[in-house]
């Protein structure tokens, strides 16, 4: 038996094919009443979900308030820390201090620029545009062609 698979046969008995011969496919309205059910089951799901998202909605927006100072306040910290290295390693050098310091948020400002640009040609809807023209230009077409004397 090493180099064959073993199968296990499955037999039914003359009563189970009976009783199999007897079912019969679902009618139009069982299976009206069980994608009813469904999308009732789903709906309930749904609001216990949302209720549940809502109720944490508050905190969430809390937490996201508290976020933007923080964010601000470590970035902050961290260009002070760079500029006082600049200043400690450059022998007391207030310019290149300073300048450390004003390079570090002139590349984040930079840096969060183009970020927003491309963010907003993302949102352009161009294709939707073209498309609307498309759609107006036949319009206007069709409109001069059923009006033409």
């Amino acid at each position: 038996m090493a180099g064959s698979a073993r199968q296990d046969a499955f037999e039914l008995s003359g009563d189970d094919l009976a009783l199999v011969a007897e079912l019969q496919k679902p009618g139009l309205k069982d299976s009206t009443i069980l994608t009813l059910d469904s999308v009732l089951t789903l709906m309930r799901l749904f609001k216990a979900e949302a209720a549940c998202a809502l109720g944490s909605l508050p905190m969430l927006i809390g937490l996201n308030v508290a976020r933007g100072p923080v964010y601000l306040l470590t970035w902050l910290s961290f260009c002070v820390f760079a500029a006082c290295a600049v200043y400690a390693w450059f022998d007391g050098n207030v310019v290149l201090g300073a300048a450390t310091f004003f390079v570090l948020q002139l590349v984040v400002a930079v840096v969060l620029e183009v970020k927003i640009r491309h963010l907003h040609r993302r949102l352009d809807f161009e294709e939707s545009r073209r498309g609307f023209t498309v759609l107006q230009q036949s319009l206007k077409e069709r409109f001069k062609r059923e009006h033409a004397p």
